[in-house]
């Protein structure tokens, strides 16, 4: 490579990809990685929970209308997860019309079992004989029940968090853990609307099932969410006025309080019950708050750094997350120097959807990625 013509090129982020970026790390020689928090529940394919750090060097953002922003992010978070002892902690939760789902739904929680055992209730509105309510429970195998269709065994083990999400659409089941799909096996109740409290924690209140330790970000939707939806907004937490949510318990209280809040509008709050406080508010290790990520529309957004990197005669390494709103396109995540010069430095999707690390026909290429999800 020629180093003047090197030095004088422009650094662009993400020329035209359609997606959103967390952190883009750009190392040179032995220079250290940029601190960055990892994702606390680890998983293939999960989307970033990168803590925000400054691109290098000054950056000048270019855009079409409206300007190039930041993705919203609501309110941070206090932080908490609430701890339940698996002997006899449970959060009540009246009965309530908009809780009485049966066609279409979805349950979701961040969850950190310190042991497991049958049927130990996540969320459950099943609590009395035959009255066949919706359930989310964990196994002593590790397997995840969800309306008494089960995963594979060992699906998830202690000691560690895990995003759980269960949907039925129409009557179809599918279960989600840290954002990808898991089979199902068995089939299903038949779920009725009932007079049964919804709790947290416990499952069957006749001969109750309690779960044993942490639980953050529990939501309850009345509708089958996509699994898109699903990841999108699994690392970060919601308004609450989101089309929906019928009950949202970020758990973010601390000291002697004995309600969880409900933020979806305020209607189903719950009863901490027979809980020690303030031990039982915790510090959460879910997912750390909300990210913020930049939006590139895939026309003409850019971000730009002034006066280019010093890549000539040097080791690099480039690191980023990157999803893609669309396929088949040319896609650069990073791009430094003319397309048509072995001058300049290309990493991103080609139009056949293999990823790519360029300098001009000097290529490396991974197989094709055929999906729109979130890459490291």
């Amino acid at each position: 490579m020629e180093k003047d013509n090197m030095n004088t090129q422009h650094c662009r982020l993400l020329p035209p990809i359609a997606n959103l970026l967390v952190i883009v790390a750009l190392l040179i020689g032995l220079g250290g990685l940029p601190s960055a928090q990892m994702p606390r529940a680890a998983s293939a394919a999960q989307p970033p929970s990168l803590a925000k750090e400054p691109l290098p060097r000054a950056m000048l953002f270019k855009s079409a209308s409206p300007p190039l922003t930041a993705q919203a992010a609501p309110q941070a978070l206090s932080g908490n997860a609430l701890d339940f002892d698996g002997v006899n902690d449970y959060v009540n939760i009246p009965d309530a019309n908009n809780l009485d789902l049966v066609t279409n739904y979805t349950l979701e929680a961040w969850i950190y079992p310190r042991t497991l055992g049958d049927y130990e209730g996540i969320i459950s509105k099943f609590q009395t004989d035959t009255t066949n309510g919706y359930v989310l429970r964990v196994m002593a195998d590790g397997r995840i029940d969800f309306d008494n269709s089960k995963t594979a065994v060992g699906t998830i083990s202690t000691q560690q968090w895990y995003h759980i999400a269960a949907v039925n659409a129409g009557g179809t089941r599918s279960l989600y853990v840290n954002g990808l799909s898991v089979p199902l096996t068995g089939t299903p109740i038949t779920v009725l609307a009932n007079t049964d409290p919804l709790r947290l924690g416990e499952d069957y209140a006749d001969a109750p099932r309690f779960f044993d330790g942490q639980m953050d970000e529990v939501r309850v939707w009345n509708t089958a969410r996509a699994a898109a939806q699903i990841r999108d907004n699994m690392y970060h937490e919601l308004a609450g006025s989101e089309s929906g949510l019928v009950a949202y318990y970020k758990l973010n209280e601390s000291g002697t309080t004995s309600t969880a809040a409900d933020s979806a509008g305020g209607d189903n709050p719950g009863t901490l019950t027979n809980m020690t406080l303030p031990g039982a508010w915790r510090t959460s290790g879910a997912f750390g708050g909300p990210k913020n990520a930049l939006d590139f529309d895939g026309v003409n957004d850019y971000a730009q750094v002034s006066g280019g990197l010093p890549l000539a005669n040097a080791s690099i390494t480039v690191e980023a997350w990157a999803r893609r709103d669309t396929m088949d396109t040319f896609q650069m995540i990073v791009s430094q120097g003319p397309a048509s010069s072995n001058h300049g430095l290309h990493v991103g999707f080609r139009n056949t959807n293999v990823f790519m690390c360029g300098f001009y026909n000097n290529d490396l290429y991974t197989p094709a990625f055929i999906d729109t999800d979130w890459h490291h």
